[in-house]
């Protein structure tokens, strides 16, 4: 079993317990950050890409590639992407 499919379910018992990620998602406890993308020829900073991260205050930052999958089961990601 893969890492993040242990993580995922880890994810998952937890939500079980009361740590939910549409909960989490609702109460804003996503973070984003912005990633310069720059060209590799000239150096220069040509746009940014919004990377989100979950804060869940009892797993701490939780990767994209381990609760997108849940939030994408729950029909969450409009709200994600607000």
């Amino acid at each position: 079993m893969s890492s993040t499919r242990n993580n995922e379910s880890h994810i998952e018992e937890t939500t079980s317990n009361g740590v939910t990620t549409p909960q989490g998602i609702m109460e804003d406890e996503c973070v984003l950050y912005y990633q310069p993308k720059t060209d590799v020829l000239t150096g220069k900073v040509v746009g940014v890409e919004a990377l989100t991260r979950w804060n869940s205050p009892e797993l701490g930052i939780v990767s994209p590639l381990e609760f997108i999958p849940i939030v994408e089961r729950c029909r969450l990601i409009p709200q994600l992407t607000r």
